[in-house]
């Protein structure tokens, strides 16, 4: 692009390394939201999150530490976030991720986030279906299978302002990992536009699922099985009892509710 003269906006073919072997750039870097975390002494933030280190930790021990800052064990959802990751915490040479296979080659984030935006897992992968958690090895930053019992590096990432409606409320999410929360769109700034909501809902290993409906308005929210048969009928607050470690929630009568997923 030319930056001078009557030219000057206008963008023109150019040899990729210009007439003396390089051209000027500029990089082009998300918006950086200054904020700390409890407990969190060395916070960086990116991108409106804080990502912060502890102790190692399995999988679900890390996850409920990240949880009592309101965040996860840090999901990736770009090639930027994954070389960020990579580079700031490169002094660990394996970081838990906060992904887990529920059905062949299907993962989920925790957090709810869609898998299937980024998938860095190495092709070559000989580790098989026994180990269903990922690390990422930050010499190369590609994901490799692991146990999700080991004690594990891993990196917390907060969110350090409110998410948008449809993220607060996990809305028509590709999978979700209990213990979570859902709520209808719009739920946590009181708004009744109506979005039809589908969530798919598994907990960790063998343990079934409790979901607490905390707040239902003038709303109807149905409860099916692994197999699709519907196992409940939410009206007003009650708690659903799943026989397995995964559920389908339906909501599509309008109205508000909110729901504290669990797993038993």
């Amino acid at each position: 692009m030319v930056t001078t003269g009557s030219q000057s906006g206008k963008w023109y073919s150019s040899s990729c390394n210009g007439v003396d072997g390089s051209n000027s750039y500029i990089c082009e870097m998300p918006t950086t939201t200054n904020g700390t975390i409890k407990g969190a002494e060395s916070c960086v933030n990116y991108d409106g999150y804080c990502y912060y280190t502890t102790h190692d930790a399995p999988l679900e021990v890390a996850e409920s530490i990240c949880q009592e800052n309101n965040g996860h064990v840090a999901s990736i959802n770009s090639q930027h976030e994954n070389d960020f990751i990579k580079n700031t915490f490169s002094s660990v040479y394996f970081l838990m991720l906060c992904a887990r296979e529920y059905f062949p080659n299907v993962y989920a984030w925790s957090d709810g986030s869609l898998f299937e935006d980024f998938d860095k897992r190495y092709q070559f992968d000989i580790a098989d279906n026994t180990r269903p958690c990922l690390v990422m090895t930050t010499d190369t930053g590609l994901w490799m299978r692991a146990g999700c019992d080991i004690q594990q590096s891993f990196v917390c990432k907060v969110p350090l302002e409110p998410k948008t409606i449809e993220g607060n409320s996990h809305c028509n999410s590709t999978m979700l990992m209990a213990p979570t929360t859902i709520t209808s769109y719009g739920y946590n700034i009181g708004s009744e536009v109506f979005t039809p909501c589908t969530y798919q809902i598994i907990s960790p290993g063998p343990y079934f699922i409790q979901i607490y409906f905390v707040d239902i308005q003038n709303s109807t929210v149905e409860v099916f099985d692994e197999n699709g048969n519907e196992i409940a009928l939410a009206t007003s607050r009650t708690t659903v009892y799943a026989s397995s470690n995964f559920v389908t929630v339906v909501h599509k009568s309008g109205g508000l509710f909110k729901a504290k997923v669990l797993v038993a």
